[in-house]
């Protein structure tokens, strides 16, 4: 195969980077491309009970398998996910909450709702899908630095953009466990990052605030809750601003394919919320329909038994177990090669950040 070119952010690109490596170490690499996770003979992982969970739908409900799952999704399904999400947090806001395709159009139906026209910031490096979604609802994408030279939160991007934005911003948070970093935002950085939201949303700016957790259950050192980690610092709200968190069944159940995800939109305003609700509704209904009926069946049978929710959590853990291993032996070969990574502490991904001029492949 000849030597591809280096193109960031394409799947294709990253294919063929994978194949020209195997073919160059065929016994070493692994091709896992596309946010998959891979064993060490290139098979994508995979929970059994999950499958076998779903072969048992099919076999025994096939009826309601095949059936329309109901626009927005059906409300056995988003309760679940609720409360991994927000517990039993009712208290802190109020939810609008629909069933999507997967945590790709969960960000894309909470960017389409709530920030068509906005401006929005967007840490780099980033998800490349962003890109796209913000120029499909005619927003202004604005990049900043995702960390200091210190290697931590660039609060000062956020705060050298606010004063550019207009009347309506958004900021994209793809935490815990960043892609492609893998990097987790504390909790003291998310506390000053809401004082300086919160001074914009006092100057009278409609502030949304996008949270994208796509490898919550996939940490390397320490376990991170959505709720306590990444939501709660921005409790109480501000009447200003809403905060949009999705879910996603390719990561958490590794069924990539399914595509079936969630959007809940927490505000304290309940009237707010009712408008949102409608406004999911409508909006799901032209963009993916229903979501899939299947997966929302099992997931609905998954965690309502508590055995076979336990070992569903019994095989994840065998593969965060597996992308810690990895990890270990990234960080040891960053340190004997004498390069530099970004921070991370969890996820499918790690980035080495090169001195300018270095080809990537070599």
């Amino acid at each position: 195969m000849e030597k591809p070119a280096i193109v960031t952010g394409g799947i294709g690109e990253a294919g063929m980077v994978g194949r020209y490596l195997q073919q160059l170490y065929p016994q070493e690499a692994i091709i896992s491309a596309i946010g998959e996770a891979m064993d060490d003979h290139g098979t994508r992982c995979y929970l059994p009970t999950f499958v076998q969970e779903t072969i048992r739908v099919y076999r025994e409900r096939p009826d309601e398998a095949i059936a329309y799952g109901g626009i927005g999704g059906q409300k056995e399904f988003l309760d679940i996910v609720t409360r991994l999400l927000v517990g039993d947090q009712f208290q802190e806001g109020y939810i609008a909450r629909v069933g999507v395709a997967g945590l790709t159009s969960a960000l894309y139906t909470s960017l389409y709702t709530l920030s068509r026209g906005n401006d929005v910031l967007v840490p780099q490096p980033a998800w490349p899908s962003y890109t796209g979604m913000v120029k499909q609802i005619e927003g202004r994408y604005l990049g900043f630095p995702l960390f200091t030279d210190q290697g931590r939160f660039n609060l000062e991007g956020v705060a050298s953009l606010l004063p550019q934005v207009g009347p309506r911003v958004t900021l994209i948070l793809n935490t815990p466990f960043h892609n492609p970093t893998g990097y987790t935002l504390e909790r003291q950085e998310l506390q000053e990052l809401r004082s300086l939201l919160w001074k914009a949303a006092d100057s009278g700016k409609q502030v949304t605030i996008i949270i994208d957790p796509a490898y919550m259950d996939f940490h390397w050192y320490t376990p991170r809750s959505v709720l306590q980690d990444v939501l709660r610092p921005f409790f109480p709200l501000h009447d200003q601003v809403t905060l949009a968190v999705g879910w996603s069944l390719s990561k958490s159940h590794l069924a990539y394919g399914e595509r079936l995800g969630a959007l809940l939109c927490i505000t304290n305003s309940a009237r707010r919320a009712e408008e949102l609700q409608q406004q999911l509704l409508v909006v799901t209904r032209i963009t993916i329909s229903q979501p899939a009926t299947t997966p929302q069946l099992v997931v609905e049978a998954l965690h309502t038994d508590p055995a076979k929710l336990a070992r569903l959590i019994q095989e994840r853990e065998q593969v965060r177990l597996l992308l810690a291993q990895r990890n270990q032996a990234f960080e040891k070969g960053v340190q004997e090669n004498g390069l530099t990574a970004l921070p991370g502490d969890g996820g499918f991904f790690r980035t080495i950040e090169l001195p300018a001029g270095v080809p990537a492949l070599e």
